[in-house]
């Protein structure tokens, strides 16, 4: 059986968000529209709307069934995962960008990040001795530290405790990482200049599709 992954993202004007709000609110399912009004921040709602209307559009590329929101609930760690069902999903988000992978009988991580300015020194504990070597020989230090971040924000998202996995101790190989005994697979995405992005699975053979999506148009 051929196992592909799906990974879907859009880019936005937070200017926008009347339009996002009148166009796609009310296609999210009761809980989530009122957990979507919890928050404080419009960007923080237009992140969290955008990215379940990315993952309800994916979700019809795989195969779902409709009504997909319906179904999601929640682990001890916080990672969101799909009921009764082989089908795993993950999302991230960023300024202006929000990412969604999607696959059947496979196990997917992704992170996007925009390049922005930022103190090393903030973040000497998250990288190993070789990695910030790495980084600071590197032609574009800024991207290379986005680069690992992103791979290994991936990784545990994949894993599925999240942060309570120190990232220093995630040990990194090529095109595999290893948290613990365990073994993962690492695929840079291009999505431009302006952002870094990884998709971490956990089997080295499938199909991957990566496409840009109409933001106005899910």
């Amino acid at each position: 059986m051929e196992i592909h992954v799906d990974v879907g993202y859009i880019r936005f004007d937070p200017k926008d968000y009347e339009f996002f709000n009148q166009q796609y609110f009310k296609r999210l399912p009761l809980p989530l529209q009122l957990r979507n009004l919890q928050y404080r921040t419009v960007s923080s709602s237009i992140l969290h709307l955008l990215g379940n209307i990315l993952l309800e559009h994916l979700s019809k590329v795989t195969g779902c069934k409709s009504g997909i929101l319906n179904d999601i609930s929640v682990s001890k760690y916080g990672r969101p995962f799909i009921k009764y069902m082989d089908i795993d999903f993950n999302k991230s988000h960023t300024e202006g960008c929000v990412i969604c992978a999607i696959g059947k009988n496979i196990r997917v991580g992704v992170d996007v990040e925009k390049v922005a300015a930022l103190n090393f020194d903030d973040f000497t504990s998250i990288m190993t001795q070789p990695q910030w070597k790495k980084i600071y020989s590197a032609e574009n230090q800024l991207r290379t530290f986005y680069e690992y971040w992103c791979i290994k924000e991936s990784m545990i998202k994949a894993d599925g405790r999240g942060l309570s996995i120190p990232l220093e101790t995630i040990k990194l190989e090529d095109d595999m990482g290893f948290i613990d005994t365990k073994q993962w697979f690492l695929h840079k995405l291009e999505l431009g200049s302006e952002y870094v992005s990884c998709l971490c699975v956990d089997q080295s053979n499938f199909t991957l599709k990566v496409q840009e999506l109409d933001c106005y148009n899910l």
